[in-house]
């Protein structure tokens, strides 16, 4: 799907503080008396306990709504423990969960899809997200939704690193970009622009952690510049790279064995039945995946959200600063951004319809993504 499809607009409620559909989910099925027995699967002569939870967010991942994810894991979880099979191997669980999913509906093509998202994560390959905009724009809602879909606990807000640049070193502003006067759009461009490489430099390490660590981040915030990111996201977009990169061609026997092992127990597992596998050739470093994302809002929807956000009475900012001001630098900093849409997933969002529209979309062109990765063997 090319970044003009992923424009359609299908959008959400950026502002939305409604509960999510998982949060209701998690509290009709928060437990069950099956949760108290255990189950272990066993990798060779390695194993772990089955986790309920964390089944439901690998069913989840690969794209089955939250809800049925829930009851899959709790269907799976009951069959086995009625049956008295506390100790299974990993081949024999699939085979059960396989046999529910297909009665749930959800057949070869989302069994498919939890065997390439096992190995995306049995190779450990590093993914990063980039959700960028400008202020006001849903960022952050996108980015906590998206993550509950893919199971990546890893989000880290610019905000957060901007505020602690500005504590520890003193050389930026402690007030807002949006909150201060500036005599002329360049002037707001250059004070932004070096907001974003000091929040860049500080993030730096997070972003060594996921690529050389394997490991999955989601990045999102107002002082994300995609400029700053170009040869990341050139290297790492698998839709736009023909060459392949190096990666040992064997699996070896342990990597199919592992498609429930997310959990600390499972992963602990699944790596020592890798380690002791003799067949199994060492792995070449995997090079990331970067999926980069640009949420924008048409100033008309700016303009409400920013006086719900910002100018409601009490709100900090409200008495100090001129509302047409801040939504002016908001759309300086969006045109600005907007330089960069051919390099990056443009999403315009539409604050009338729920945010899970939205989000929807992103998941969708994540898993685009890695499967493209996954069909030219990037991983």
């Amino acid at each position: 799907m090319s970044g003009d499809e992923l424009a359609s607009r299908t959008g959400g409620d950026a502002s939305a503080a409604a509960e999510s559909p998982e949060t209701k989910v998690k509290k009709r099925y928060a437990s069950s008396k099956y949760d108290f027995v255990k189950v272990r699967i066993w990798l060779d002569r390695h194993y772990y306990v089955l986790s309920r939870f964390i089944t439901s967010r690998v069913l989840t991942v690969s794209h089955i709504p939250y809800a049925a994810a829930v009851k899959i894991a709790l269907e799976l979880k009951k069959q086995l423990v009625d049956l008295g099979i506390l100790d299974v191997s990993q081949s024999t669980l699939e085979q059960h969960l396989f046999t529910i999913m297909n009665a749930y509906g959800y057949g070869a093509n989302y069994i498919s899809r939890m065997q390439m998202m096992n190995r995306f994560h049995y190779r450990r390959c590093p993914l990063l997200i980039l959700i960028c905009g400008t202020g006001c724009a849903g960022k952050s809602t996108v980015a906590t939704r998206l993550g509950e879909r893919l199971n990546m606990t890893n989000v880290l807000q610019t905000d957060l690193t901007r505020d602690l640049l500005q504590l520890g070193s003193g050389l930026l502003s402690p007030t807002p970009l949006w909150f201060r006067s500036f005599d002329s759009d360049d002037d707001v461009l250059n004070e932004y622009r070096k907001e974003c490489r000091a929040v860049r430099s500080g993030m730096d390490l997070d972003v060594a952690k996921c690529c050389d660590d394997g490991k999955a981040l989601i990045l999102e915030g107002f002082h994300l510049d995609p400029s700053l990111f170009l040869e990341i996201i050139r290297r790492g977009n698998p839709c736009a790279n023909a060459e392949v990169p190096p990666r040992a061609k064997s699996d070896g026997p342990a990597a199919a064995k592992t498609i429930l092992a997310a959990g600390d127990d499972g992963r602990k597992a699944a790596a020592a039945a890798a380690a002791a596998d003799d067949g199994a050739e060492s792995a070449a470093p995997i090079r990331p995946i970067v999926i980069p994302f640009l949420l924008a809002v048409n100033e008309d929807e700016h303009r409400r959200v920013v006086r719900e956000r910002f100018f409601r009475e009490g709100s900090a900012g409200a008495d100090s600063a001129n509302p047409a001001r801040v939504v002016e630098i908001f759309q300086v900093v969006q045109r600005y951004l907007l330089q960069f849409r051919d390099i990056v997933n443009y999403v315009p969002m539409d604050m009338s319809v729920p945010v899970e529209n939205q989000v929807e979309r992103l998941h969708d062109r994540v898993l685009e993504v890695i499967e493209q990765a996954y069909s030219t063997d990037w991983f």
